[in-house]
């Protein structure tokens, strides 16, 4: 609703100036008032104040479910991240927590609804699309992970994570030749990534090569930012291959005993699966029985 002002309400006197000291009028003052308010247009709607209130209540409750998340309190920052999204369903970011906290709490179906619902609120978002992606993964669709990760690459063609993505996807799906020339672009772009050499050198494995994924696992492995996940994968390529000797002496570099003698039988189960399943069983830690 506006405030129509009215004309030559208020008629302003010239100022008296006595030495240094200025004499204000009331009836001056008053005017200059309600001057000012008429000078700043439109009194917000009863519509216009419930919005803004909708607003502030959703984004309160974001920030205590933040506050509960680094508590470690997941199920109660679920919690307000949805009641802030059934404040504002228009708002992209409680459905991008609600998506990273499902995650942490082994509920990837909820996960990948919340991050398909970002993307359509958000399309512009690289790391909704990679985040939804990442959780088709989980859910073993990589053909809809690839539209994932493709819309990724497409907004953001320099971002090596989208073609990692897409890698993976291709690797799942049995297409080993096209996973690993997407992990190559990849390390194009982006060199020092050990994830995406680990990856490309797994995915050789997968394909039977074994010579090149331990060759190309074995630097990765060298480097000064690789962990124990680089040396493990490495381990693995070993166990594929039926070496359970090397396999083993590098797994004792960072694992316990039991936890080698456990991890050898697991290579040996990998090796008596299928082609997808031992690659989803490689890239997830997913294997048929669980």
């Amino acid at each position: 609703m506006k405030h129509n002002c009215p004309k030559n309400t208020v008629k302003l006197r010239p100022l008296a100036v006595t030495g240094a000291r200025f004499v204000v009028s009331f009836a001056v003052l008053a005017g200059a008032l309600a001057l000012t308010a008429c000078a700043t247009g439109d009194v917000p709607t009863p519509e216009e104040i419930k919005q803004d209130n909708t607003e502030s209540r959703a984004r309160q409750l974001v920030r205590v479910g933040d506050a509960s998340r680094a508590g470690g309190d997941a199920a109660s920052a679920m919690a307000f991240y949805q009641r802030a999204s059934a404040k504002r369903p228009d708002w992209p970011e409680p459905y991008r927590r609600i998506a990273e906290t499902a995650l942490t709490i082994g509920l990837p179906q909820q996960a990948a609804d919340a991050y398909a619902r970002l993307t359509e609120l958000a399309p512009e978002d690289t790391a909704g699309h990679l985040g939804l992606g990442r959780t088709l993964i989980l859910l073993g669709r990589p053909a809809d992970a690839l539209k994932a990760f493709g819309a990724a690459k497409l907004i953001a063609p320099e971002d090596y994570r989208a073609l990692n993505g897409l890698g993976i996807a291709r690797d799942l799906m049995g297409e080993h030749a096209a996973a690993q020339a997407l992990y190559r672009e990849g390390i194009a772009l982006a060199p020092d990534s050990i994830s995406l050499k680990s990856n490309l050198g797994l995915s050789l494995a997968l394909a039977g090569d074994f010579d090149n994924a331990i060759e190309v696992l074995g630097t990765a492995a060298k480097d000064a930012s690789a962990g124990p996940r680089t040396r493990q994968n490495l381990a693995l390529v070993y166990g594929l291959a039926g070496d359970k000797a090397r396999a083993a002496a590098i797994g004792r570099l960072d694992l316990t005993e039991p936890q080698v003698q456990s991890n050898l039988k697991r290579y040996e189960t990998l090796r008596n699966l299928t082609d997808k399943a031992r690659a989803r069983a490689v890239h997830t830690g997913q294997t048929p029985d669980g």
